[in-house]
Protein backbone atom coordinates (compact mmCIF):
# COMPACT_ATOMS: atom_id res chain seq x y z
CA UNK A 1 0.00 0.00 0.00
CA UNK A 2 1.28 3.40 -1.07
CA UNK A 3 1.85 5.81 1.36
CA UNK A 4 0.61 9.74 1.48
CA UNK A 5 2.84 12.48 3.97
CA UNK A 6 0.57 15.12 4.85
CA UNK A 7 2.65 17.82 6.12
CA UNK A 8 1.73 21.32 7.81
CA UNK A 9 4.52 24.47 6.93
CA UNK A 10 5.09 26.84 9.61
CA UNK A 11 7.58 29.74 9.63
CA UNK A 12 11.06 29.84 10.29
CA UNK A 13 13.82 31.37 11.88
CA UNK A 14 17.02 32.88 9.97
CA UNK A 15 20.35 32.11 11.70
CA UNK A 16 21.17 35.93 11.33
CA UNK A 17 17.86 37.60 11.99
CA UNK A 18 19.38 40.86 10.30
CA UNK A 19 20.48 39.48 7.07
CA UNK A 20 17.66 38.34 4.61
CA UNK A 21 20.00 36.04 2.62
CA UNK A 22 20.62 34.66 6.09
CA UNK A 23 19.74 30.36 6.08
CA UNK A 24 17.33 28.81 8.11
CA UNK A 25 17.73 27.57 11.66
CA UNK A 26 18.09 24.03 11.54
CA UNK A 27 16.77 21.64 13.95
CA UNK A 28 18.14 17.33 14.52
CA UNK A 29 15.49 15.69 14.74
CA UNK A 30 15.81 11.58 16.74
CA UNK A 31 13.40 8.91 15.93
CA UNK A 32 13.63 6.49 18.36
CA UNK A 33 13.37 2.54 17.46
CA UNK A 34 9.79 1.33 18.87
CA UNK A 35 9.53 -0.67 21.84
CA UNK A 36 8.77 -4.28 19.41
CA UNK A 37 11.42 -3.25 17.19
CA UNK A 38 14.85 -2.23 19.44
CA UNK A 39 17.57 -0.56 16.94
CA UNK A 40 19.40 2.35 16.66
CA UNK A 41 18.13 5.85 16.36
CA UNK A 42 17.78 7.75 13.04
CA UNK A 43 18.27 11.46 12.66
CA UNK A 44 18.06 14.02 10.85
CA UNK A 45 19.17 17.52 10.94
CA UNK A 46 17.13 19.96 8.60
CA UNK A 47 15.18 23.79 9.16
CA UNK A 48 11.80 21.53 7.83
CA UNK A 49 10.31 18.67 9.67
CA UNK A 50 8.46 17.20 7.25
CA UNK A 51 11.77 16.65 5.30
CA UNK A 52 13.21 14.97 8.31
CA UNK A 53 10.26 12.36 8.33
CA UNK A 54 9.81 11.83 4.81
CA UNK A 55 13.70 10.69 5.23
CA UNK A 56 12.82 8.33 7.94
CA UNK A 57 9.47 6.78 6.31
CA UNK A 58 11.95 6.04 3.28
CA UNK A 59 15.21 5.00 4.28
CA UNK A 60 13.92 4.06 7.79
CA UNK A 61 10.68 2.11 7.47
CA UNK A 62 11.34 1.28 3.93
CA UNK A 63 8.07 2.69 2.93
CA UNK A 64 7.14 4.00 -0.76
CA UNK A 65 5.77 7.62 -0.07
CA UNK A 66 3.78 8.14 -3.38
CA UNK A 67 2.68 11.43 -2.48
CA UNK A 68 3.61 14.42 0.18
CA UNK A 69 0.66 17.07 0.27
CA UNK A 70 2.17 20.52 2.14
CA UNK A 71 -0.20 22.63 3.38
CA UNK A 72 0.51 26.36 4.51
CA UNK A 73 -0.31 29.66 4.84
CA UNK A 74 1.57 32.83 2.88
CA UNK A 75 4.08 33.32 5.03
CA UNK A 76 5.05 29.16 5.76
CA UNK A 77 8.52 28.25 5.18
CA UNK A 78 7.93 27.13 1.33
CA UNK A 79 11.14 27.93 -0.11
CA UNK A 80 13.04 25.39 1.81
CA UNK A 81 11.55 22.53 0.20
CA UNK A 82 14.60 23.42 -2.57
CA UNK A 83 16.32 21.00 0.02
CA UNK A 84 14.54 18.11 -1.31
CA UNK A 85 16.59 18.68 -4.29
CA UNK A 86 20.39 17.36 -5.14
CA UNK A 87 23.14 20.07 -4.81
CA UNK A 88 23.81 20.58 -8.99
CA UNK A 89 20.02 21.54 -8.90
CA UNK A 90 20.22 23.65 -5.72
CA UNK A 91 22.58 25.91 -7.51
CA UNK A 92 20.85 25.82 -10.77
CA UNK A 93 17.40 27.08 -9.25
CA UNK A 94 19.16 29.39 -6.57
CA UNK A 95 17.42 32.01 -8.11
CA UNK A 96 13.97 30.78 -8.00
CA UNK A 97 14.56 29.90 -4.28
CA UNK A 98 15.70 33.73 -3.88
CA UNK A 99 12.21 34.80 -5.39
CA UNK A 100 10.19 32.31 -3.66
CA UNK A 101 12.06 33.26 0.00
CA UNK A 102 11.44 36.79 -0.95
CA UNK A 103 7.67 36.26 -1.13
CA UNK A 104 8.03 34.21 1.92
CA UNK A 105 9.46 36.89 3.40
CA UNK A 106 6.71 39.83 3.18
CA UNK A 107 4.32 37.18 3.36
CA UNK A 108 2.89 37.86 -0.72
CA UNK A 109 3.13 33.81 -1.50
CA UNK A 110 0.21 32.77 -3.79
CA UNK A 111 -1.34 29.70 -4.94
CA UNK A 112 0.12 30.66 -8.30
CA UNK A 113 3.74 31.07 -7.37
CA UNK A 114 3.30 27.70 -5.69
CA UNK A 115 1.97 26.26 -8.56
CA UNK A 116 4.90 27.44 -10.24
CA UNK A 117 7.36 26.21 -7.71
CA UNK A 118 5.72 22.67 -6.90
CA UNK A 119 5.96 21.90 -11.05
CA UNK A 120 10.05 22.95 -10.18
CA UNK A 121 10.30 20.36 -7.39
CA UNK A 122 8.57 17.82 -9.58
CA UNK A 123 10.50 18.58 -12.52
CA UNK A 124 14.22 18.07 -11.14
CA UNK A 125 13.40 15.83 -8.15
CA UNK A 126 15.66 12.97 -6.66
CA UNK A 127 14.85 9.32 -6.87
CA UNK A 128 12.52 8.02 -4.76
CA UNK A 129 11.26 11.81 -3.95
CA UNK A 130 6.89 11.60 -4.21
CA UNK A 131 4.87 13.50 -6.00
CA UNK A 132 5.18 17.31 -3.82
CA UNK A 133 1.54 18.85 -3.96
CA UNK A 134 1.53 22.16 -2.58
CA UNK A 135 -1.60 24.39 -1.41
CA UNK A 136 -2.75 27.73 0.13
CA UNK A 137 -4.81 27.91 2.93
CA UNK A 138 -6.07 30.67 5.11
CA UNK A 139 -5.32 30.09 8.83
CA UNK A 140 -9.20 29.78 9.59
CA UNK A 141 -11.08 28.65 6.18
CA UNK A 142 -12.07 24.89 7.17
CA UNK A 143 -13.90 23.78 4.53
CA UNK A 144 -10.76 24.97 2.08
CA UNK A 145 -8.72 22.48 4.30
CA UNK A 146 -11.31 19.64 4.07
CA UNK A 147 -11.51 20.05 0.39
CA UNK A 148 -7.52 19.56 -0.49
CA UNK A 149 -7.78 16.88 1.56
CA UNK A 150 -10.53 15.01 0.19
CA UNK A 151 -9.27 15.73 -3.09
CA UNK A 152 -5.41 15.61 -3.07
CA UNK A 153 -5.08 12.29 -1.12
CA UNK A 154 -5.36 9.18 -3.03
CA UNK A 155 -8.22 6.39 -2.02
CA UNK A 156 -6.43 2.99 -0.04
CA UNK A 157 -3.70 5.15 0.99
CA UNK A 158 -1.73 4.66 3.92
CA UNK A 159 -1.85 8.28 5.71
CA UNK A 160 0.62 9.83 7.31
CA UNK A 161 0.00 13.39 8.98
CA UNK A 162 2.65 15.83 10.43
CA UNK A 163 1.50 17.58 12.86
CA UNK A 164 4.41 19.22 14.42
CA UNK A 165 4.20 23.05 12.49
CA UNK A 166 1.43 25.43 11.18
CA UNK A 167 -1.53 26.66 13.59
CA UNK A 168 -2.49 23.94 15.99
CA UNK A 169 -6.11 24.19 15.23
CA UNK A 170 -5.17 22.93 11.43
CA UNK A 171 -3.62 19.25 12.52
CA UNK A 172 -6.60 19.16 14.96
CA UNK A 173 -9.33 19.88 12.06
CA UNK A 174 -6.97 17.60 9.63
CA UNK A 175 -7.26 14.39 12.37
CA UNK A 176 -11.34 14.56 11.88
CA UNK A 177 -11.37 15.24 8.45
CA UNK A 178 -8.89 11.88 8.15
CA UNK A 179 -11.38 10.31 10.21
CA UNK A 180 -14.17 10.86 7.29
CA UNK A 181 -11.64 9.80 4.72
CA UNK A 182 -11.57 6.52 6.41
CA UNK A 183 -14.55 5.57 5.18
CA UNK A 184 -14.93 7.68 1.64
CA UNK A 185 -11.71 6.99 0.67
CA UNK A 186 -10.79 3.47 2.34
CA UNK A 187 -7.93 4.68 4.36
CA UNK A 188 -7.37 1.92 6.85
CA UNK A 189 -4.65 3.54 8.51
CA UNK A 190 -3.78 6.66 9.86
CA UNK A 191 0.36 7.72 11.58
CA UNK A 192 0.33 10.48 13.21
CA UNK A 193 4.07 12.54 13.89
CA UNK A 194 5.18 15.27 15.95
CA UNK A 195 8.79 16.65 16.58
CA UNK A 196 8.91 18.22 19.77
CA UNK A 197 11.57 20.61 19.83
CA UNK A 198 10.21 21.66 23.34
CA UNK A 199 11.45 18.19 24.93
CA UNK A 200 15.10 18.33 23.25
CA UNK A 201 17.67 16.72 24.62
CA UNK A 202 21.40 17.07 26.40
CA UNK A 203 22.23 16.44 22.69
CA UNK A 204 20.17 19.37 21.61
CA UNK A 205 18.37 16.46 19.30
CA UNK A 206 14.43 17.07 19.60
CA UNK A 207 12.58 13.95 19.87
CA UNK A 208 10.16 12.53 17.32
CA UNK A 209 6.72 11.55 18.73
CA UNK A 210 4.99 9.03 16.70
CA UNK A 211 1.28 8.82 18.18
CA UNK A 212 0.38 5.03 17.20
CA UNK A 213 -2.19 5.02 20.22
CA UNK A 214 -3.95 6.95 18.19
CA UNK A 215 -4.73 4.14 15.65
CA UNK A 216 -5.85 2.41 18.68
CA UNK A 217 -8.26 4.71 19.58
CA UNK A 218 -9.53 5.37 16.92
CA UNK A 219 -10.45 1.44 15.92
CA UNK A 220 -11.49 1.06 19.12
CA UNK A 221 -13.94 4.19 19.10
CA UNK A 222 -15.42 2.88 15.43
CA UNK A 223 -15.35 -0.49 16.80
CA UNK A 224 -17.95 1.07 19.80
CA UNK A 225 -19.57 2.80 18.00
CA UNK A 226 -20.73 0.07 15.39
CA UNK A 227 -21.61 -2.13 18.50
CA UNK A 228 -24.10 0.59 20.34
CA UNK A 229 -25.42 1.45 16.51
CA UNK A 230 -26.77 -1.80 15.17
CA UNK A 231 -25.60 -4.34 17.96
CA UNK A 232 -22.85 -5.92 16.05
CA UNK A 233 -20.69 -6.54 18.81
CA UNK A 234 -18.56 -8.92 16.19
CA UNK A 235 -15.70 -6.12 15.37
CA UNK A 236 -15.30 -4.82 19.19
CA UNK A 237 -14.92 -8.08 20.37
CA UNK A 238 -11.93 -8.72 17.56
CA UNK A 239 -9.97 -5.33 19.23
CA UNK A 240 -9.88 -7.86 22.41
CA UNK A 241 -9.33 -11.26 21.04
CA UNK A 242 -5.67 -11.36 19.38
CA UNK A 243 -5.53 -14.18 18.18
CA UNK A 244 -7.21 -16.21 14.92
CA UNK A 245 -9.13 -19.31 16.97
CA UNK A 246 -10.83 -16.33 19.22
CA UNK A 247 -11.31 -13.99 16.61
CA UNK A 248 -13.19 -16.94 14.73
CA UNK A 249 -15.00 -18.21 17.44
CA UNK A 250 -16.68 -14.44 17.62
CA UNK A 251 -17.14 -14.43 13.86
CA UNK A 252 -19.28 -18.21 14.77
CA UNK A 253 -21.32 -16.86 17.24
CA UNK A 254 -22.43 -13.95 15.40
CA UNK A 255 -23.44 -16.06 12.21
CA UNK A 256 -25.56 -18.05 14.70
CA UNK A 257 -27.43 -15.52 16.42
CA UNK A 258 -28.06 -13.44 13.05
CA UNK A 259 -29.28 -16.91 11.48
CA UNK A 260 -31.50 -17.85 14.67
CA UNK A 261 -29.09 -20.74 15.15
CA UNK A 262 -29.61 -20.27 19.31
CA UNK A 263 -29.05 -23.52 20.23
CA UNK A 264 -25.55 -23.90 18.76
CA UNK A 265 -24.76 -20.54 19.83
CA UNK A 266 -25.70 -20.97 23.49
CA UNK A 267 -23.32 -23.86 23.69
CA UNK A 268 -20.30 -21.56 22.35
CA UNK A 269 -21.32 -18.10 24.27
CA UNK A 270 -20.29 -19.52 27.79
CA UNK A 271 -16.62 -19.87 26.01
CA UNK A 272 -16.65 -16.61 24.24
CA UNK A 273 -17.09 -14.92 27.44
CA UNK A 274 -14.09 -16.48 29.16
CA UNK A 275 -11.86 -16.03 26.53
CA UNK A 276 -12.49 -12.56 26.60
CA UNK A 277 -12.50 -12.21 30.71
CA UNK A 278 -8.46 -13.69 29.67
CA UNK A 279 -7.33 -11.79 27.17
CA UNK A 280 -4.99 -8.77 27.33
CA UNK A 281 -4.91 -5.12 26.08
CA UNK A 282 -1.78 -3.07 25.68
CA UNK A 283 -4.03 -0.60 27.21
CA UNK A 284 -5.83 -2.21 30.28
CA UNK A 285 -6.40 1.08 31.85
CA UNK A 286 -8.76 2.50 29.13
CA UNK A 287 -9.99 -0.62 28.00
CA UNK A 288 -11.02 -2.45 30.92
CA UNK A 289 -14.64 0.01 31.02
CA UNK A 290 -15.20 -1.33 27.57
CA UNK A 291 -14.42 -5.49 28.39
CA UNK A 292 -16.76 -5.15 31.06
CA UNK A 293 -19.74 -3.66 29.08
CA UNK A 294 -19.14 -6.51 26.50
CA UNK A 295 -18.82 -9.18 29.42
CA UNK A 296 -22.11 -7.80 30.90
CA UNK A 297 -23.94 -7.92 27.36
CA UNK A 298 -22.84 -11.46 26.27
CA UNK A 299 -24.18 -12.82 29.45
CA UNK A 300 -26.83 -11.91 28.84
CA UNK A 301 -27.37 -13.28 25.81
CA UNK A 302 -29.87 -16.36 27.27
CA UNK A 303 -31.88 -17.15 23.71
CA UNK A 304 -35.19 -17.56 25.67
CA UNK A 305 -38.50 -15.60 24.30
CA UNK A 306 -37.02 -12.68 26.29
CA UNK A 307 -33.77 -12.58 24.03
CA UNK A 308 -35.88 -12.43 20.80
CA UNK A 309 -37.93 -9.38 22.96
CA UNK A 310 -34.99 -7.96 24.08
CA UNK A 311 -33.00 -7.56 20.50
CA UNK A 312 -36.42 -7.21 18.43
CA UNK A 313 -36.33 -3.59 20.47
CA UNK A 314 -32.95 -3.07 19.93
CA UNK A 315 -33.82 -3.85 16.29
CA UNK A 316 -36.18 -1.18 15.89
CA UNK A 317 -34.26 1.42 18.07
CA UNK A 318 -31.37 0.91 15.07
CA UNK A 319 -34.78 1.17 12.63
CA UNK A 320 -33.78 -2.52 11.26
CA UNK A 321 -37.50 -3.03 10.39
CA UNK A 322 -37.42 -6.40 9.26
CA UNK A 323 -35.35 -8.33 12.10
CA UNK A 324 -37.88 -6.55 14.41
CA UNK A 325 -40.86 -7.95 13.22
CA UNK A 326 -39.52 -11.09 12.94
CA UNK A 327 -37.89 -11.57 16.50
CA UNK A 328 -40.93 -10.02 17.85
CA UNK A 329 -43.81 -13.09 16.45
CA UNK A 330 -41.09 -15.32 17.07
CA UNK A 331 -40.91 -14.00 21.03
CA UNK A 332 -44.69 -14.67 21.11
CA UNK A 333 -44.40 -17.85 19.55
CA UNK A 334 -41.61 -19.51 22.18
CA UNK A 335 -43.23 -17.24 24.93
CA UNK A 336 -46.29 -19.72 23.83
CA UNK A 337 -44.51 -22.65 23.89
CA UNK A 338 -43.50 -22.71 26.94
CA UNK A 339 -46.00 -21.36 28.62
CA UNK A 340 -48.63 -23.36 27.35
CA UNK A 341 -46.56 -27.08 26.30
CA UNK A 342 -43.58 -26.49 28.55
CA UNK A 343 -41.26 -27.36 25.69
CA UNK A 344 -37.95 -27.16 27.44
CA UNK A 345 -36.31 -26.81 23.58
CA UNK A 346 -38.17 -24.58 21.19
CA UNK A 347 -36.15 -24.39 18.11
CA UNK A 348 -38.16 -27.22 16.64
CA UNK A 349 -40.11 -26.22 13.68
CA UNK A 350 -43.35 -28.42 14.94
CA UNK A 351 -43.01 -26.55 18.47
CA UNK A 352 -43.24 -23.21 16.66
CA UNK A 353 -46.33 -24.34 14.44
CA UNK A 354 -48.21 -25.71 17.41
CA UNK A 355 -47.99 -22.37 19.28
CA UNK A 356 -49.25 -20.67 16.46
CA UNK A 357 -51.96 -23.01 16.01
CA UNK A 358 -52.62 -22.69 19.71
CA UNK A 359 -53.24 -18.94 20.34
CA UNK A 360 -54.85 -18.20 16.79
CA UNK A 361 -57.79 -20.96 17.43
CA UNK A 362 -57.66 -22.33 21.00
CA UNK A 363 -56.54 -19.69 23.20
CA UNK A 364 -59.83 -17.61 23.80
CA UNK A 365 -57.79 -13.84 23.10
CA UNK A 366 -60.26 -11.50 22.88
CA UNK A 367 -60.44 -9.44 19.41
CA UNK A 368 -57.98 -6.65 19.68
CA UNK A 369 -55.23 -9.25 20.78
CA UNK A 370 -56.20 -11.68 17.87
CA UNK A 371 -56.24 -8.90 15.56
CA UNK A 372 -52.80 -7.80 16.41
CA UNK A 373 -51.33 -11.35 16.26
CA UNK A 374 -52.55 -11.55 12.94
CA UNK A 375 -51.42 -8.28 12.15
CA UNK A 376 -48.35 -8.87 13.15
CA UNK A 377 -47.96 -12.29 11.32
CA UNK A 378 -49.28 -10.98 8.10
CA UNK A 379 -46.99 -7.69 8.28
CA UNK A 380 -43.79 -10.23 8.98
CA UNK A 381 -44.52 -12.56 6.25
CA UNK A 382 -44.60 -9.67 4.13
CA UNK A 383 -41.35 -7.84 4.68
CA UNK A 384 -39.83 -11.89 4.78
CA UNK A 385 -41.21 -12.64 1.69
CA UNK A 386 -41.28 -9.19 -0.24
CA UNK A 387 -44.85 -9.82 -0.80
CA UNK A 388 -48.06 -7.92 -0.25
CA UNK A 389 -50.22 -8.96 2.57
CA UNK A 390 -52.31 -12.31 2.50
CA UNK A 391 -55.60 -9.58 3.02
CA UNK A 392 -56.69 -6.50 2.35
CA UNK A 393 -56.36 -4.60 6.16
CA UNK A 394 -55.66 -1.55 6.67
CA UNK A 395 -54.27 -1.91 9.93
CA UNK A 396 -51.59 -3.99 7.92
CA UNK A 397 -51.33 -1.56 5.05
CA UNK A 398 -50.59 1.12 6.66
CA UNK A 399 -47.95 -0.58 8.76
CA UNK A 400 -46.21 -1.35 5.63
CA UNK A 401 -46.47 2.37 3.87
CA UNK A 402 -45.51 4.11 7.44
CA UNK A 403 -42.70 4.16 9.59
CA UNK A 404 -44.75 5.11 12.44
CA UNK A 405 -47.90 2.60 11.79
CA UNK A 406 -44.87 -0.30 11.97
CA UNK A 407 -43.90 0.91 15.22
CA UNK A 408 -46.97 1.50 16.48
CA UNK A 409 -47.90 -2.14 15.47
CA UNK A 410 -44.92 -3.79 17.17
CA UNK A 411 -45.60 -1.96 20.42
CA UNK A 412 -49.39 -3.51 20.62
CA UNK A 413 -47.42 -6.93 19.75
CA UNK A 414 -44.84 -6.40 22.49
CA UNK A 415 -48.19 -5.67 25.09
CA UNK A 416 -49.04 -8.87 23.89
CA UNK A 417 -46.30 -10.82 24.20
CA UNK A 418 -46.46 -9.14 27.61
CA UNK A 419 -49.54 -9.76 28.56
CA UNK A 420 -48.97 -13.76 27.48
CA UNK A 421 -49.03 -14.97 30.98
CA UNK A 422 -52.39 -13.35 32.40
CA UNK A 423 -53.65 -14.46 29.18
CA UNK A 424 -52.32 -17.86 28.95
CA UNK A 425 -52.94 -21.12 31.09
CA UNK A 426 -49.46 -22.12 32.76
CA UNK A 427 -48.67 -25.56 32.55
CA UNK A 428 -48.79 -27.38 35.85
Amino acid sequence: MATTLISFLGVGRKRDPHNPRSQYEQTTYRFDPPPSSPGSSFTRATSLFGLALLDYLINGLQKKVERWIILGTNASLWSELYRLLDNSVQNQLEEEYIRIDDHVISKTINQDILTHWESLINQYGVDKQPQVSLHLIEPFDQERLAEVLLKAVPEKSEVVLDISHGFRHLPTLATHVLTLMRWTHDIRSVSYYSGVFEARDALNQTPVACLSFCQELQGLTEAMAVFHLTGNYQQLLQQFLQNEEDQQLAEQVWFLENTNQLSRARTQIQDLIDRLSQSRHASPALTAIIQQQLRNFLSSRHYDDEWYYANAQEALKHQNYLHAIILTYEAILIRTCRLVFGYKSTSRYDSRKNAEEYLFNYAGLDEEYKATLRQVQWVRNACSHGTSPERPDPAVEAALDEPSRFCKLLRLSWNLYRALPQLLPRRP
